[in-house]
């Protein structure tokens, strides 16, 4: 990541997501402190106006296309991962009480005191996952599963050593498809027209999902 490409990954990121039909309103980006500053002193903002480059310099970086752009302490992010884009209708966020207790005899107030701890967390809706995108280091995204039919059987391979396959044969999204399979031996072939769907992952050596295969069977 540089100041020469910043701008042109978050433009990349707001291009997946007009295909994916993203709605414009409610997309954020979490950006990492030690690059916001390359998105201050970029090129794309070299040659602008002096309001612009008046702005940019009082750290006034609030979008960047339709993304809303949020810093982020380095790290607050997992290992490997530069970016994540999201649509506020993608992230759910549950808010649950650990716990609380009433105190009665408080010397700050009278009445009764509530005080408990609160524990966030946030979780991606399934039917949304193509509205959050997460920008990984070079060479840290699996290979896209490929099939291939043999005489009696389907064969399932990823090109990123020791990656995880999970599969759909009902045309279900297996990344968080409840029908999905772990690839462990050659599938039976499949009824021609069978739209299987596969995704790689070596999350535990820090290698992150990859795109999603589909493949019609014949």
């Amino acid at each position: 990541m540089s100041k020469s490409n910043i701008i042109s990954m978050l433009l990349d990121i707001e291009t997946d997501m007009n295909n994916s039909l993203t709605p414009l309103d409610e997309r954020y980006v979490a950006v990492k402190n030690s690059h916001m500053k390359y998105i201050r002193i970029s090129d794309e903002f070299q040659y602008g106006d002096n309001t612009r480059r008046d702005l940019i310099l009082k750290g006034v970086v609030g979008t960047v296309g339709t993304l809303k752009l949020i810093g982020m302490p380095d790290n607050w992010f997992p290992a490997n991962v530069e970016h994540v884009a999201w649509h506020s209708r993608a992230a759910g966020l549950a808010l649950k009480i650990n716990d609380s207790r009433i105190i009665t005899d408080s010397e700050e107030l009278s009445g009764v005191k509530l005080v408990g701890r609160f524990n966030y967390e946030a979780f991606v809706v399934g039917g949304h996952c193509d509205d959050v995108i997460v920008v990984v280091s070079n060479g840290k995204k699996a290979a896209t599963p490929t099939a291939t039919k043999g005489s009696g059987t389907t064969t399932l391979a990823s090109g990123t050593s020791g990656a995880k396959i999970y599969y759909t044969l009902d045309g279900t999204d297996p990344r968080w498809s409840i029908s999905r399979e772990l690839y462990t031996a050659a599938i039976t072939n499949p009824t021609a027209g069978t739209v299987i769907k596969a995704v790689a992952h070596a999350h535990d050596s820090g290698i992150y999902q990859s795109d999603v295969m589909e493949h019609v069977c014949v």
